[in-house]
């Protein structure tokens, strides 16, 4: 029953949607200070390791049915522009056919620069902690990370970091 308790809470803690925050200043974190260490399955079958992604990154982590996830969606698809020069990587513990269809449906699919894939619940718990949805993390080409931000944030703050 104990087990069952944590589960529930930990999972709640990672589908929760956040409230919007207010151009309030982010501070950077000391963890994770690297690309983290989980495996991303993408649509297509293949899995990758976020440990070894080249170039700029921007890591996304996200629920589909989460409403401000699908706004941070928008949002970030009308400034895409602003993303040029990093790849995007939009990851759920979601089913599959659910994070397709969110990329279908915000017009996020067939983008040169926009990734979608799955990791499982674990992975995210062990590289970020209970965390709220969406929550972005910008890398530098080097892997170190820039800034990270919990919970809806306006696009015209995460660009200033990149």
């Amino acid at each position: 029953m104990k087990q069952m308790l944590i589960f529930l809470t930990v999972l709640i803690a990672l589908t929760g949607c956040a409230k919007k925050e207010k151009e309030v200043e982010q501070k950077p974190v000391a963890v994770p200070n690297d690309l983290p260490a989980m495996t991303i399955s993408l649509p297509d079958g293949k899995t990758i390791d976020a440990k070894t992604l080249t170039g700029k990154n921007v890591l996304i982590l996200f629920q589909p049915d989460c409403d401000h996830c699908q706004h941070e969606a928008e949002d970030i698809r009308e400034q895409l522009a602003s993303f040029a020069g990093y790849t995007l990587y939009f990851v759920s513990s979601a089913p599959m056919a659910e994070i397709q269809k969110f990329a279908a449906d915000y017009k996020l699919s067939g983008k040169d620069n926009i990734v979608f894939g799955w990791t499982a619940t674990e992975n995210v718990l062990n590289n970020f902690g209970p965390i709220q949805a969406p929550s972005v993390y910008i890398y530098t080409n080097q892997g170190k990370l820039v800034q990270q931000f919990n919970g809806q944030t306006d696009v015209s703050v995460i660009v200033k970091y990149l």
